[in-house]
């Protein structure tokens, strides 16, 4: 997806409860194609790199809404790895511990990452 053939038309900064620096922006980008067509995506940046998803044009509106909230509790769990729902919390990478595990079978075949908030909620944050 080239900068040139996209817009970002609805975007949210989550900042970290402990720090106050971002702990991450999620925005809804919409591209052009050159067959006349739109095509969605969800990006979010600053927490694991940067990250962007194809999403439904179904789901647009909601994800408007959600962004302009700036709730991250709104936002569909996959799309909120900054956001622990146990404690209600945004944390920057630097504030939470996290765990790279590797698949049983293939040692050096990543599997996940699993994270544990300063609160000690444990969850998954990147598949």
């Amino acid at each position: 997806m080239e900068e040139k053939d996209k817009e970002v038309v609805a975007r949210a900064v989550y900042n970290c409860s402990v720090c106050g620096t971002e702990a991450a922006a999620v925005a809804l980008v919409e591209q052009k194609k050159a067959d006349g067509t739109t095509q969605w995506w969800i990006r979010i940046s600053g927490f694991i790199g940067v990250v962007s998803e194809v999403v439904a044009g179904s789901a647009v509106d909601a994800f408007r809404r959600y962004l302009k909230s700036g709730d991250a509790a709104l936002l569909p769990e996959r799309f909120a790895p900054f956001y622990c729902r146990q404690c209600s919390k945004c944390y920057c990478m630097d504030h939470w511990v996290c765990e790279v595990r590797f698949d049983d079978d293939f040692d050096d075949f990543y599997d996940c990452t699993c994270g544990t908030c300063p609160e000690g909620h444990r969850k998954m944050i990147d598949d």
